[in-house]
């Protein structure tokens, strides 16, 4: 794909807004900072791009005469033996006193050493003599693969006797360039006519052009531009022999190119590493997609297993509410006793009775503890085993680690587990705080009723004992008195205390019977209570579940906007 220089800066720039956003592609989880830095370093290239200067660098292996190309190519000695390099990876740059070297050059991390020199036929030229490639290796061989990127055209240099070598072609095919601004060079070809007749010349030169070609098309570089030549015969020689093709190599290289050609071939470079850009992006689009239709796949299967997941909530919370919620519902109910007189006495002696024996939970029901170790912790095992699911399919699929990362957060069993405690608590809370007021005032005034008929059965009983004793002809305030008298007689009389003792019996059983109604009737309210709480409680287990498709389904929607995005950068 060939793009101008606008349309490079185009699609750059919508890479890099992309890259920059402050919410990534979810796909890009992982790379998104590797891939920004790329898009900046190229976006600066963009930004310095010139036209006046072009960086030509020099590779070839040890003894193919690159110094001599280059004076060849200056017309006078700008490169010579005094030239050394510190380091087997450093890189030696010649630039005419009146250019400028490109920033790039000037802040690469590749070591390199400049030679200024004052051949003005390579003013608009940048020579860069790269390090024998077969003395290179490890961290050097990478330095210069780095700094490649830096050239404009590259000038492969090899020799009669060093073009088969194989180390040649594994670096040639290792080169990120674009091929199109290769120029190959057989130099010393001299060799082939010295001491021999000029056409057996002309044939070993034909079959080593031939062989060199092939190998060349091996390495998918087609239609190569190759030139033999002898730098030496042509530095030397105003008319260098015919068979030297030394001249149409320095016009190629040197000839005088319009701004549209350098920026052509400084575009095809740019496009290139565009291109791999883009096609990282490529990459993970795809494997976004693959995720995508796992992520679809398995919402759709997670509605199929919506009955399990409330089978399993309602049989968890239902266990739960009834060993830590249920005491704290009853505890509260007992706080406002419905029952009066005796009832409330015998309420309060069987309370402390049964939890002197461990029939029903003390103060320290009062409260809960959301424990996510105890019974409620099997839930959270539910959304560890959905997300164990996901994660192992998306893997059988060879989705990248990398892309799953947002998708595990989606099933985080801290973060649910926090959500969904906190839903839980403030369910709790709201059905809870109306505990206390339940009350019953008609059964209060029943109790009333019937302690005060019991007592005033007991006293008519005694009083109208003591009126039997009244004399017939007594009057006045003696009727009264003997009246009086009479009905505390009969109290302490055999039959008075008798009736007392029915009294207090009578009493007890009434404020027992007082006492199991209330207490049926706290069993109704705690059961109705807690079956309340069960619903509130199951709904909240319910709408977790629909959360966890529809963050799924959110995540699809997002990664197919992101997807989109990423191929609307082809069109």
């Amino acid at each position: 794909m060939k793009r101008s220089l606008e349309t490079l800066r185009n699609d750059l720039r919508r890479v890099v807004d992309i890259l920059n956003r402050e919410r990534a592609p979810a796909f890009l989880d992982g790379r998104a900072e590797e891939l920004r830095r790329e898009a900046v370093v190229l976006s600066q290239k963009l930004d310095e791009f010139s036209d006046s200067t072009l960086s030509v660098g020099l590779l070839g292996g040890t003894g193919v005469g690159k110094s001599t190309l280059m004076n060849g190519l200056a017309g006078s000695e700008i490169a010579s033996a005094s030239h050394r390099r510190p380091h087997t990876d450093s890189v030696l740059v010649y630039r005419h006193r009146s250019s400028v070297l490109p920033a790039t050059i000037l802040h690469t991390h590749v070591p390199w050493k400049e030679h200024v020199h004052g051949a003005d036929a390579v003013s608009q030229i940048i020579l860069c003599d790269l390090p024998d490639f077969d003395s290179l290796e490890g961290l050097h061989l990478q330095h210069v693969k780095d700094f490649l990127e830096h050239l404009d055209l590259l000038v492969w240099v090899v020799s009669p006797e060093k073009y088969a070598d194989e180390r040649f072609y594994s670096f040639l095919k290792e080169v990120p360039k674009a091929r199109e601004n290769f120029l190959f060079v057989v130099n010393k070809v001299d060799q082939l006519f010295g001491g021999t007749q000029l056409e057996a010349g002309y044939h070993m030169l034909a079959r080593l052009v031939q062989t060199f070609h092939r190998h060349l098309a091996e390495q998918a570089v087609d239609h190569p531009l190759i030139y033999c030549v002898s730098a030496l015969d042509g530095l030397q020689n105003a008319e260098p022999a015919a068979w030297n093709q030394f001249n149409a190599f320095r016009h190629q290289v040197f000839h005088e190119r319009d701004a549209k050609e350098v920026g052509a071939i400084k575009t095809a470079n740019l496009d290139r590493e565009l291109e791999t850009l883009l096609l990282s992006l490529d990459e993970m689009a795809l494997q976004a997609g693959k995720l995508q239709t796992i992520l679809q796949d398995f919402a759709l299967e997670l509605g199929k297993d919506r009955s399990e997941w409330i089978h399993i909530g309602k049989d968890v919370l239902g266990e739960w509410v009834d060993a830590v919620v249920r005491g704290r519902v009853r505890e509260m109910l007992l706080q406002r006793s419905d029952l009066v007189g005796v009832g409330s006495v015998v309420q309060s002696m069987v309370g402390r009775l049964e939890r002197e024996n461990g029939l029903c939970p003390g103060g320290a029901s009062l409260t809960w503890q959301l424990d996510r170790d105890g019974v409620l912790g099997r839930l959270i095992d539910e959304w560890a085993r959905l997300e164990n699911r996901m994660v192992h399919r998306a893997l059988q699929e060879g989705i990248p680690a990398n892309l799953l990362a947002p998708v595990q957060a989606l099933f985080n069993p801290e973060e649910r587990w926090a959500r969904w405690s906190h839903s839980l608590r403030s369910a709790l809370e709201a059905r809870l705080v109306d505990v206390p007021l339940f009350s019953s005032r008609g059964f209060r005034w029943m109790q009333y009723g019937a302690y005060s008929l019991l007592f005033a059965l007991l006293m008519g009983g005694l009083f109208l004992h003591g009126w039997g004793v009244v004399p017939s002809d007594a009057s006045g305030w003696e009727v009264g008195l003997t009246w009086l008298i009479g009905s505390i007689r009969s109290l302490f009389s055999a039959e008075g205390l008798a009736a007392l003792a029915s009294y207090c019996i009578l009493l007890l059983l009434l404020s027992l019977r007082f006492h199991i109604s209330h207490k049926k009737r706290l069993q109704r309210r705690e059961q109705k209570i807690i079956e309340a709480l069960k619903s509130d409680l199951g709904h909240i287990w319910d709408v977790e579940f629909d959360a966890v498709i529809r963050d799924l389904q959110e995540h699809c929607k997002q990664l197919d906007r992101e997807i989109e995005e990423i191929s609307s950068l082809r069109h």
